[in-house]
C-alpha cells in the first residue's frame, strides 16, 4: 500500500514528547487520563479506559474493534469532511506497559492503516527509538 504524505501521522508513545509549539499546534492529542500539559495542542481528547473484555473474537471482528481505532476513524472522517480541528499529526499517549499492545493492534487494523501513517515512539524520542510502519 502506498502511503501518502497527506495522511496524518499517528504516533504512539508512553511519554509526552517535548515538542515545540508549532508541532503541538498541528497535533491532535489522545490520552487515557488528563495530562498537565494540555495547552497548545490542536485538540485533546481523553479516551475511556480500555475494557478488559475487548478482543474476544477473531481478528477484525466489528464488535471487538478497538475503541481507539473507532475514535481514530471519527477523527479522520471529521478531518476529511473539513469539520472540526485541523491537524497533521495524532499523538496517542498510552501506559508504557501497553505501548507494544497498542502498536500491534493499530498496525493490524486495516482502516487505521488506510487513514494514518503509523509511528511508535519507544521510551525517549531519539531517532533510534522511532519505528515506522
Amino acid at each position: 500500500m502506498l502511503r501518502s504524505p497527506l495522511q496524518p501521522l499517528l504516533r504512539i508513545a508512553s511519554d509526552l514528547p517535548e515538542w515545540d509549539a508549532e508541532v503541538r499546534a498541528e497535533t491532535y492529542l489522545l490520552v487515557f487520563e488528563a495530562v498537565s500539559s494540555e495547552v497548545g495542542w490542536a485538540a485533546t481528547k481523553v479516551l475511556p479506559a480500555p475494557s478488559p473484555f475487548s478482543q474476544r473474537h477473531l481478528k477484525g471482528c466489528v464488535c471487538c474493534r478497538s475503541p481507539v481505532a473507532e475514535e481514530l476513524g471519527r477523527i479522520a472522517q471529521s478531518r476529511l469532511l473539513g469539520n472540526g480541528v485541523k491537524f497533521t499529526n495524532v499523538l496517542l499517549l498510552v501506559p508504557a506497559e501497553q505501548l507494544n499492545n497498542y502498536w500491534k493492534t493499530l498496525k493490524e487494523d486495516v482502516l487505521v492503516k488506510a487513514r494514518f501513517r503509523l509511528e511508535i515512539l519507544a521510551g525517549n524520542t531519539t531517532p533510534e527509538s522511532v519505528y515506522r510502519y
